[in-house]
């Protein structure tokens, strides 16, 4: 976590991670998420939200459909994981 009495933000987005993620919608929102958390600053704990969107095949109609990826109310941005999102 970020010192608190630092007087600027530091910027943690790592383009090797990023990378690693390779262009995955839900894996870089944990990313997003958890960096956004890891600093109380910014972000109260057990609160926050944040969402992606991405394409996927409904599973009924076989057609390519929005859904949205939404991290539940209650939650810690800093320690989000994949069961902590609906979508």
């Amino acid at each position: 976590m970020a010192a608190a009495n630092s007087l600027y933000l530091k910027d943690l987005w790592d383009k090797k991670t990023e990378k690693s993620l390779k262009n995955d919608q839900i894996k870089l929102l944990l990313y997003r998420s958890n960096l956004l958390g890891s600093d109380l600053r910014i972000t109260n704990f057990g609160g926050g939200n944040t969402s992606c969107k991405v394409k996927k095949r409904d599973p009924l109609t076989k057609k390519m459909t929005e859904i949205m990826y939404v991290k539940g109310s209650g939650g810690d941005l800093g320690t989000l994981k994949r069961n902590g999102l609906a979508g």
